[in-house]
């Protein structure tokens, strides 16, 4: 039986800053009688460093580039190119609106020809280029190509730098970028444009490539399976056979579900024994104080007991630590959201900024930078569905099902957490009487042994009741499960009135926000909560 192809890893991300020189050579001092051909042999030499790359940086073969540049003249145009031959999804950073940007002047001259401003545009419709993105609201120009600048460098994992032999620092340049990538601490590849015979000669030079370290998938996707071919981005990009959005997510979030429910399992039922031992330790110990001046003998019946069920207790609590389960169990969920969450974007063309916005571990950057270059190159140039019908579906198979969800666990945290405080005050309040009873003598001889136990089992079980609860995070599910409650049904009533799509994709959002941050809260919350 023929099986379906599968990619052979899960691909991850590597964004390849870039700020070039807008003149690629001093026509004041170098002699070229062909620009364009000087600009082609700087792409090609280009196109052979940027090729070089994954070798000179350790990465594997599920690491794949997304360009990160502005699109100026010069050496902008010559990384643009480049990207196009290597067939590099590229994600355009400006400094203002691009109308604006193609229209603006330097302190001479204008930054684009017509000609120039025409090929810029050619660019900027390909499939390969999958994000225009205004970064900065400033009025004065120098502090608006700082502002990209620092953008680039803050999304970027590696930098390339292309300057010209001899070119000066300016405000917003490509040395300013240089410098403050360094500071950052990141891997810098700096291009000279040397000449030799009046042609370009690209002279490469490594800053700080040790700092780089390759983009790694969180610990619980260690051994995440491949991933079905099925949902292969179109024609193009085609780098490496890329996934959709949607087929990533949903390999990401039945694997992670998976994870999240045997760790769960895991962490609640050594919970029970945990507990429980220590109950029936207890017990143990005091049948044996009482039973000590009647049966001497037998006080190695009940000891004994007692003493493999501490042990039993205490090995279990320990492995349960060394497992890691309740972080595995925090961490396995929290991905499975994150699927969740970006599968439900659907089609619809938008910048998931929430994804960084939220206070994910640092450990999760490199997935969060996949899943937003993938939904963006999904998204960006093919056709989509009619926005009313995913609104409908998104409300049935996304909302509706977390409106139920929601409803369902507060309820049942509302109930466990009535039974614990419950079964406290009892425990609490029967352990005072029988105290009471025993300092006052209001028990005959058979109450001895009838309360002798309780002043001991009962305070026992009252904290081991709250322990549980603790454990389970009935508290704070009952809280927050109710909150959200009431802003998904709120949520609901605008999404369904969305009159235009820019409507409901801020809805969409929104309710995603809310939604994975709740997640996030949770993940910080329990990962460091163990059994107390």
């Amino acid at each position: 039986m023929q099986t379906s192809p599968i990619i052979p890893a899960i691909p991850l991300v590597v964004q390849l800053g870039f700020a070039g020189s807008r003149k690629l050579f001093d026509a004041a001092v170098q002699k070229v009688s062909d620009p364009q051909a000087f600009e082609d042999q700087v792409c090609e030499q280009l196109v052979v460093l940027i090729s070089r790359l994954p070798a000179e940086l350790g990465l594997s073969a599920r690491h794949f580039f997304c360009g990160i540049s502005q699109i100026a003249v010069g050496g902008d145009t010559v990384f643009t190119r480049a990207c196009g031959v290597l067939n590099i999804p590229q994600r355009i950073i400006l400094p203002q609106s691009l109308d604006e940007y193609l229209g603006a002047s330097g302190s001479q001259d204008p930054d684009f020809s017509p000609s120039q401003q025409e090929t810029t545009r050619v660019l900027l419709a390909s499939p390969r280029i999958i994000q225009e993105r205004v970064v900065s609201a400033s009025a004065e120009r120098a502090v608006r190509f700082s502002d990209t600048n620092l953008e680039i460098i803050r999304i970027s994992d590696v930098i390339v730098g292309l300057v010209r032999s001899g070119q000066m620092d300016a405000p917003g340049g490509t040395w300013e970028l240089i410098r403050m990538a360094e500071k950052r601490g990141k891997a810098v590849l700096v291009v000279t444009i040397a000449m030799k015979e009046g042609m370009p000669l690209l002279v490469p030079e490594w800053r700080q490539r040790k700092h780089f370290v390759a983009p790694a998938l969180p610990h619980p996707l260690d051994h995440l399976p491949p991933l079905p071919a099925a949902g292969l981005l179109p024609e193009p990009p085609v780098q490496d056979h890329l996934p959709t959005a949607k087929a990533y997510a949903d390999h990401l979030k039945t694997h992670a579900s998976g994870l999240a429910r045997s760790h769960k399992g895991l962490f609640k039922t050594a919970a029970l024994i945990i507990i429980g031992t220590h109950i029936l330790a207890t017990v143990c110990a005091v049948v044996a104080v009482l039973m000590y001046d009647h049966f001497p003998h037998s006080l190695a019946w009940f000891l004994a007991p007692e003493l493999l069920l501490i042990a039993l207790g205490f090995t279990i609590h320990h492995r349960l630590h060394r497992r890691e389960a309740i972080r595995r169990w925090a961490a396995s969920r929290l991905l499975a959201e994150l699927g969740r969450s970006v599968a439900a974007l659907g089609n619809q063309y938008l910048y998931p900024e929430f994804l960084f916005q939220l206070p994910f571990p640092q450990r999760f950057r490199p997935l969060l930078r996949t899943l937003n270059v993938l939904h963006l190159a999904s998204t960006a140039r093919f056709p989509t569905d009619d926005w009313n019908s995913q609104r409908a579906a998104y409300l049935a198979d996304r909302l509706d099902w977390q409106i139920t969800f929601y409803a369902r666990e507060s309820a049942r945290a509302a109930k466990w957490l009535r039974l614990s405080h419950a079964a406290f005050n009892v425990c609490s309040c029967g352990a005072f009487v029988a105290v009471v009873c025993k300092l006052l003598h209001w028990y005959g001889a058979r109450g001895v042994v009838f309360l002798g136990p309780l002043p001991i089992v009962l305070p026992v079980l009252a904290v081991a009741s709250l322990s549980l609860a603790a454990a389970f995070d009935w508290e704070a599910r009952k809280h927050t499960f109710t909150d959200i409650l009431v802003f998904l049904r709120s949520q609901r009533q605008l999404l369904a009135k969305a009159a235009t799509e820019r409507e409901f994709c801020q809805f969409l959002l929104e309710t995603e926000s809310r939604l994975l941050g709740e997640t996030v809260n949770w993940y910080a919350r329990r990962s460091f909560t163990g059994i107390s």
